[in-house]
């Protein structure tokens, strides 16, 4: 109300021609030298006034502006970006956090809805990456030191795919590494990778409904995200079936739907499709390379949550969206996305 009644006043401005028939005026009415020297002085103190209110009014409306633009990020979710490397290898994962913490899960705090379930309540805040991560982010990693981590199924700013779920944790042991944290995941490599759980005292806890996390070390920066955690950043706390909203539109996201065979369906950068954005602004959960979560199901076993460019089901692309995958497997439209904690362990 403040607002609207501050910006419907009119601003009190005199144009120079109103005040010159208004000086004409009171000069037939007064003579002498005296006269026309104390009006000039008073002329000269209401423009000043007349200035400053002008002024001031310009600097209202800016604060305003930037009001708005502050609590349109604040909706989006507030923008972060971590940079990796020097030189020609350096590269910059941008990161939004995700809030609403203790949000109820998908069926409590929704009511149900388009293939509801119980995930997706976290009690903490958290980051997580705004794009899926990029073949170009890989690229740069292995050239500052990354080793036993290839992908290459795409090139450039597309997803980074042909990547194994042990290979997306080293990438993310090899983060944590790059800026003196604990590493998320007890990975070795002699012939082929391995991954061992944390004891106890050094494991996260990850979620309301999954509680302790053997997998990930509780002083970790950087790590893959939770099936909660994906599933809070996809909706926000609010139930939606779909990052965009709850009709399943295959054109609004990265789909083998909305990119007809023939025509470079696998060749499409992050990013790309602009309604596939959650409420925080976060990219691609919908479509574009299904996702490694930290989750495992099963000896190799492991979650993969949303759809990908080969998918035609609508139900591939929702937020509850699951299917599971060997750890040791790679595939084209299997792609991974950094999560991170609000502050630094």
């Amino acid at each position: 109300k403040w607002l609207t009644s501050r910006c419907s006043e009119p601003l009190p401005v005199v144009t120079p021609g109103a005040w010159s028939l208004r000086s004409r005026h009171l000069s037939r009415q007064r003579s002498g030298a005296a006269d026309r020297g104390r009006w000039a002085i008073q002329k000269d103190v209401f423009l000043k006034l007349n200035h400053n209110t002008m002024k001031n009014s310009r600097s209202m409306i800016t604060r305003l502006l930037a009001l708005g633009l502050g609590l349109l990020v604040m909706t989006l979710g507030k923008a972060n970006a971590d940079t990796f490397g020097i030189g020609p290898s350096t590269f910059i994962i941008d990161v939004l956090d995700v809030g609403n913490p203790g949000n109820e899960n998908d069926i409590s705090g929704a009511g149900g809805g388009l293939f509801a379930s119980v995930l997706g309540e976290v009690d903490y805040s958290f980051r997580i990456s705004k794009y899926e991560i990029s073949q170009d982010q890989i690229t740069a990693a292995t050239t500052l030191g990354l080793t036993n981590v290839t992908a290459g199924a795409h090139v450039g700013q597309m997803p980074a795919a042909n990547i194994s779920w042990y290979e997306a944790a080293a990438f993310v042991n090899w983060l944590n590494q790059q800026r003196g944290y604990h590493v998320a995941y007890n990975l070795s490599f002699t012939t082929e990778w391995s991954v061992a759980p944390w004891i106890s005292g050094e494991q996260a806890t990850t979620g309301v409904l999954s509680g302790t996390n053997p997998w990930r070390h509780k002083d970790a920066y950087y790590f893959l995200p939770s099936e909660d955690e994906w599933q809070l950043a996809v909706q926000g706390g609010d139930g939606r079936a779909y990052p965009w909203g709850g009709v399943g539109d295959l054109t609004r996201c990265y789909s083998h739907i909305a990119v007809p065979a023939g025509v470079g369906r696998t060749s499409r950068p992050v990013g790309s499709f602009p309604d596939d954005c959650s409420p925080q602004g976060v990219f691609d959960l919908a479509g574009s390379v299904a996702e490694m979560v930290e989750t495992r199901i099963d000896g190799r076993i492991w979650l993969l949550c949303g759809g990908c460019w080969a998918d035609r089901d609508v139900r591939r692309f929702c937020a509850a969206s699951r299917r599971a995958a060997d750890e040791r497997v790679v595939q084209s439209q299997v792609g991974l996305r950094l999560a991170l904690s609000v502050a630094a362990p």
